[in-house]
């Protein structure tokens, strides 16, 4: 019985570790099934919400980042996120009723009344779209619970994820092109460039999830919080899926963190900087030449492809045009001016690519205004003392930039900006996590010392026993 009950002890142990990549795993073996078998997602959708209950928060989180690159299977991810924000809301409930948590009243009242006020306007003006209102409603929800739950959540461990689920959807990928029927659900073509958006709605999707996870893992290197290796095949991995994409922001960007990273490290490991510029560079170069074929598509795209108008617009593929659209939607009548179109009622069907142009339109002078005395409030409510650092401000300043050519305020992409306030406020408890991890090690090696000498020791005095018992025989 005891040696049953020691191996149940270290299965329990073994799964409560390890719970997060064995329910993904569980997951990712049915998502193979999804495209094959009808209505598959509805299953998947509640296993995850079974096991979403037995996971801790930043396990939640984790999940979600897990699920971005299958929004393209039916409703899974919008399933997805529902369920997750009310298991996360059952959490905190019961926190809250144990004294662990508190509520922030400020930035609550400030959340209630930006989603009153765009769905009062939304209801009493015009058509109405439930979807997507309710989408952006659970947006704003998240961010609280983000907020409420920032020191619990291992940002790490979520991109950790958010990697194993670009691997599961490109192997996904990978299965569906052998078979004609599914080439449509893996492949959008545009003229004559065939641009990879695997089980993503769209192939700007899977870029900007590509640009994110790039994002983060140039900030583990500088900031040492993960594993080199993972972050050198994260890159490799995820520049390969951003060139396939044929995406003009991703290359664009892609530029932009090569010139961030040489100046992050040239600033800040100085010395130690030669090294890591010379795997980069060398990893830049060989994925170019690999991809030359992409790269000139990107190129083609960008300064050949003619519809007329402005060279700017040209560049940027006709969104000026929808800009000027979304724009003199806006400035229509002095309601628009002042609460935007609301929540519930997107004018057009087409999206404004542009982040800033989306919040104006959607809601308003006031709803912007409500909105960033809603981002003061969180700030001031948890106290940060600001200091720059390359690393911390990256996967922020990486949002804020993609914001400029694409909406990155959806249901999916407003979850990075949440990751990357967390990094902003917790690189601290970050650093610490990894001094204690270290201190623990050294606490346990000398355990182990201790440990190895006591036996050394036992073993010595049975053999004086021996010996003295022959000698007295």
């Amino acid at each position: 019985m005891k040696i049953s009950n020691e191996k149940l002890l270290k299965i329990c142990d073994f799964y409560k570790k390890y719970k997060l990549f064995i329910g993904l795993g569980v997951v990712s073996a049915l998502l193979f099934a999804c495209p094959f078998v009808d209505k598959m997602w509805v299953a998947v959708s509640v296993i995850l919400g079974l096991f979403m209950l037995t996971c801790k928060i930043d396990e939640i989180f984790a999940v979600m980042l897990f699920m971005m690159p299958f929004s393209g299977i039916d409703s899974l991810y919008v399933i997805t996120i529902i369920m997750a924000m009310v298991v996360v809301l059952i959490k905190y409930v019961v926190d809250v009723l144990k004294k662990n948590k508190k509520i922030f009243w400020f930035p609550l009242a400030i959340t209630l009344a930006i989603i009153l006020l765009s769905t009062i306007k939304s209801f009493l003006v015009g058509s109405r779209h439930i979807e997507t209102g309710m989408l952006l409603v659970f947006v704003f929800a998240l961010c609280y619970f983000a907020f409420v739950y920032r020191k619990d959540v291992n940002v790490s461990k979520c991109f950790n994820a958010l990697l194993i689920g670009l691997f599961i959807s490109a192997g996904i990928t990978l299965v569906l092109l052998r078979f004609e029927e599914f080439k449509s659900f893996i492949y959008a073509y545009e003229g004559y460039y065939m641009r990879l958006k695997m089980t993503t709605f769209h192939m700007n999707n899977l870029a900007l999830l590509c640009i994110f996870e790039f994002a983060y893992s140039i900030h583990s290197i500088l900031n040492k919080s993960r594993k080199i290796w993972i972050d050198l095949v994260s890159i490799v991995f995820v520049m390969t899926l951003g060139v396939l994409t044929v995406s003009k922001v991703f290359l664009v960007m892609i530029a932009f963190f090569v010139l961030y990273f040489i100046v992050a490290l040239v600033v800040k490991l100085k010395k130690k900087s030669i090294k890591y510029l010379v795997i980069f560079a060398g990893l830049v170069v060989v994925l170019c030449i690999v991809g030359k074929s992409y790269i000139l598509n990107i190129y083609d795209r960008m300064f050949l492809y003619h519809k007329g108008g402005s060279a700017l617009n040209e560049i940027l593929n006709g969104r000026v045009d929808i800009w000027k659209q979304y724009i003199a939607d806006f400035k229509s009548c002095w309601h628009n001016l002042l609460f935007g179109v609301g929540l519930f009622r997107p004018n057009f069907d087409f999206d404004p690519h542009n982040a800033y142009i989306f919040v104006l339109h959607r809601f308003g002078v006031v709803g912007v205004t409500l909105i960033l005395v809603l981002v003061f409030a969180y700030i001031m409510s948890a106290k940060p003392k600001f200091k720059f650092s390359f690393c911390r401000i990256l996967l922020l300043l990486s949002w804020f930039v993609v914001g400029l050519e694409e909406n990155v305020l959806s249901d999916q992409f407003a979850i990075f900006l949440i990751f990357g306030l967390m990094l902003f406020f917790g690189v601290k408890k970050e650093k610490q996590e990894s001094e204690s991890f270290k201190n623990n090690q050294g606490i346990d090696e000398k355990l182990q010392d201790k440990n190895s000498e006591k036996k050394e020791e036992k073993t010595k005095r049975k053999l004086r026993v021996k010996f003295n018992q022959l000698s007295n025989k």
